[in-house]
Parts: structure tokens; C-alpha cells; sequence
């Protein structure tokens, strides 16, 4: 017989630690006024949320539009808040001249549309907003009151959301939906699961998103807003003049009126933004599939920029995202990447550290720290698109004799430092052309 190798070396395979688990930066999750308790769902399809939610749903609608994005989502999460949100919105009769006609056509939460009409007959326009809300209360799906000449539409079932298409002598559209509470149930929602990064909402009131972006911004969350009230495009708007103001750094907002039911830019855009490697892609110039573009005039793109609200416009017959700015009027995608690529430093340091028998606190140990680092750091430096510019990175840590005893006593590494240039992009091109008479 012949002799086992093992009676001279026996070889134990002892495999490495498996690196700790990283925050899904590529998923979105879509918070919605639904259920009786917080809950977090993982789906694959549209259908499936529709299966759960109703095909009538926000839920759906901006699954839906996630889903349809090419290259698409491999997965979204929908947070249902544990408490149900009332859609309303306000619009203001505009003049009461005789004969004057003031129509509003709303596109109800099933799909279908409702139109309504009154024709001035020496009305005021307080009598005008009274006639035709009691038209619109008249339908089962909507409910309404007025109050001078301003007519407030509710959806009459709870977590429904009722759009309007197309108007004539009515101004002001303002979205005025309370905030059941969506702070609180995300809150309870990352206990549950924390695996995602970016957010939309299915209400769009000046309440629910200042609540939401201030939630976001404490706890490192990428929120994007559509919004589509007419002040927005006026110097009087609120909304971006308020995330503004707070110089948001995770929220950005988007003008968008819909025009029918699954029109839900805010998810769209997201989701296709979360498919690219974090930082790696430009929000700006971006087509969402299934979203007709905003005629909007210069004027009004005016107010949008100088508030820092993205929009979504017509360029050469194409619909792109116009800016990609976050409301403190950063770049998203700096945010995007920069918060990946904490994560990243993150997860690698605490990896090596924790796998290790034991990281000594002697030079080798320090140089290994510094070099995982510089590692991270270089890998976003490379390929086509890279986050960071290659050969701006460098990195280094202290001297083990310039370690103070206070720090070797409480095993604490302090004065590692590393610097990099961010790759911008390019958004806009100025040429010179010279023609001569050859």
C-alpha cells in the first residue's frame, strides 16, 4: 500500500471571512398610505404589486414605471406605512365673465376620467366653485367642498389618487394631502428592512415632502419628489424654495404633471439612475420611458432652475431630464457615489479588521489599512465612466513611533487620510468654428 502524503504535511484549509453585507445603493422602494401595520415587500414585477395593491394603486403605478426602464430594476421594495393617506388637491375659479366656461377633467384612481363643465351665467366666481363642486361630489370616486372661489377634490377612498388632465378658467393647482405619518413609519420600516437606498412617495403635498426629505437627509437616503403645483413654476413656489433653503443634500425635487395614470416620473427616473454603478452615470439628459415630457416656457423654467427643481423637457425630439441637481444644487450623482463609496470604505476596513486574527497596532498593520483603502478608492477610478479622477488618489496613515500611548492603549488608529478628485461631467459644450476661403 502506498503511504498518505498527509503523514508528512497535513493541509487544513481554513477559508477567509466572507465580507460584511453591503447596502443595496441600486434599489428603490416605493412608501405608500396602505395597510394597518409597516411592512416591507420585496418584488421581482409590476404585476405582482399590482396583484397585492390593485392595478389602481400608486404602489403599482411606480412600480410600474420602475419596472418599464430599460436597463430595468432587478428588484424594487414597497413600504406600506401602516396608515392610510387621503389624497386632496385645491384649484382656484379663475373669472366670471358671462359665458365664460370653467371645465376640469380629472383622471380618477381607476384609470377612467371624469369631466365636468359650468358656464358663468351672472355668477360670481365664489357661486362658479360652489356649482361645480357639487358636480364633482355628484361622482362616487370624488368628493368635494368649496370656499369662495377656491373648490377642494378628495378622493373618496382612502390611498387613492385622483390627477387632473385638463382645465379651462381654473388656476393654482395645489396638492394639499396631510401627512399620515411617513417619518415615523420609515422609522419603523429600517428595522424592518434597511436594504435600500432610494425613495419615492405616493403623496406630493408641501407637508408630505418637507417631512420625507428631512427624514431622508438624517438617515442617508436618496428621495426624489415629483411635484406639480402651479406655484412651482411661478416665483411664488414653496416646495423646491423649502428644500432649498434647507440645502438638502438626499433629496431632489421633479416638476411633473401627469397626463395618465402611470405617470410616475419620481420612480422611473430612480430606478433607472440605481441601475448604473453609483456615480458612475449623469441624472442629467435622462429618457424615462413612459412619461410624455412638460411644455413648460422659459419663464417657468426660470423659476424651476433658480429653485434647484429638475424637470423633464424636449430636446431634439427626445425626452430628457433636464438638470439632475439635488436641492442644495449638488450634482446627484456626486451624492450617489460619494455615499456608495463611504459604504464601500466602510465595509473593507471593518472586513479586514474583522477577519483578521488580529490587525496589530504595528506599522504592517497600518500600511495594510491604508492600503485597502487606497484600494477601494482606485476602483472607483477606473473604467469609462469612473467617480473619481484617476491619479488624484492618495492616502496614508501615521508613523507607528507618532502613535500617541493614549491611542495604543485604546487600540484606536487615528490620522488616516486619503484625498480624490471627483470626474465631473460634461453637460454643456462650447465650440468655436473657423471657416476660411480655402
Amino acid at each position: 500500500m502506498s503511504i498518505a502524503l498527509d503523514q508528512f504535511a497535513n493541509v487544513t484549509i481554513v477559508a477567509d471571512g466572507s465580507p460584511l453585507k453591503r447596502q443595496a445603493f441600486g434599489t428603490l422602494a416605493i412608501l405608500v398610505g396602505e395597510g394597518s401595520t409597516v411592512e416591507v415587500d420585496t418584488y421581482t414585477k409590476a404585476s405582482d404589486v399590482g396583484t397585492d395593491f390593485g392595478t389602481d394603486s400608486e404602489a403599482y403605478r411606480c412600480a410600474l414605471r420602475a419596472f418599464s426602464q430599460t436597463p430595468r430594476p432587478r428588484r424594487v421594495k414597497v413600504i406600506s406605512a401602516g396608515a392610510a393617506v387621503t389624497h386632496r388637491f385645491t384649484i382656484t375659479v379663475s373669472a366670471a365673465t358671462d359665458g365664460t366656461v370653467t371645465s376640469l377633467t380629472v383622471l380618477k384612481a381607476d384609470g377612467t376620467s371624469a369631466s365636468f363643465t359650468q358656464t358663468a351665467n351672472s355668477q360670481t366666481t365664489t357661486q362658479i366653485a360652489t356649482a361645480l363642486a357639487a358636480l364633482i361630489d355628484a361622482d362616487t370616486d370624488l368628493a368635494a367642498t368649496s370656499l369662495n372661489a377656491v373648490i377642494t377634490v378628495t378622493g373618496a377612498t382612502a390611498g387613492e389618487f385622483n390627477y387632473i388632465t385638463a382645465s379651462t378658467n381654473l388656476i393654482t393647482y395645489t396638492d394639499t394631502t396631510a401627512d399620515p405619518g411617513y417619518a415615523t413609519a420609515l422609522n419603523t420600516a429600517i428595522t424592518v428592512d434597511n436594504d435600500w437606498y432610494g425613495l419615492v412617495v405616493d403623496a406630493a403635498s408641501s407637508t408630505v415632502v418637507t417631512a420625507v426629505a428631512a427624514w431622508a437627509e438624517a438617515n442617508n437616503k436618496l428621495y426624489g419628489a415629483q411635484i406639480m403645483n402651479d406655484a412651482e413654476l411661478t416665483s411664488g413656489g414653496t416646495i423646491g424654495a423649502a428644500l432649498k433653503t434647507a440645502a438638502y443634500d438626499r433629496t431632489f425635487a421633479v416638476y411633473h404633471r401627469v397626463k395618465n395614470a402611470s405617470e410616475r416620473l419620481d420612480a422611473g427616473w430612480l430606478a433607472l439612475m440605481l441601475t448604473y454603478n453609483a456615480g458612475r452615470a449623469n441624472w442629467r439628459g435622462k429618457t424615462v420611458r413612459g412619461v410624455t415630457s412638460d411644455a413648460l416656457s422659459s419663464t417657468q423654467i426660470g423659476f424651476l432652475e433658480g429653485d434647484n427643481v429638475n424637470y423633464y423637457d424636449t430636446v431634439a425630439d427626445r425626452n430628457v431630464t433636464m438638470q439632475g441637481k439635488l436641492a442644495s444644487g449638488e450634482w446627484i450623482d456626486i451624492i450617489h457615489g460619494r455615499d456608495s463609496l463611504v459604504a464601500d470604505l466602510q465595509n473593507a476596513i471593518a472586513t479586514l479588521t474583522l477577519n483578521a486574527p488580529k490587525l496589530a497596532y504595528v506599522q504592517p498593520g497600518i500600511d495594510a489599512i491604508v492600503a485597502e483603502g487606497k484600494g477601494v478608492l482606485e476602483r472607483y477610478a477606473t473604467g469609462t465612466y469612473p467617480f473619481l479622477r484617476p491619479g488624484t488618489i492618495e492616502g496614508a496613515g501615521p508613523d507607528i513611533d507618532d502613535v500617541s500611548d493614549a491611542d495604543l492603549a485604546a487600540r484606536e488608529l487615528n490620522d488616516v487620510v486619503f484625498t480624490a478628485e471627483y470626474a465631473g461631467a460634461i453637460n454643456t459644450t462650447n465650440m468655436q468654428l473657423t471657416l476660411s476661403v480655402g
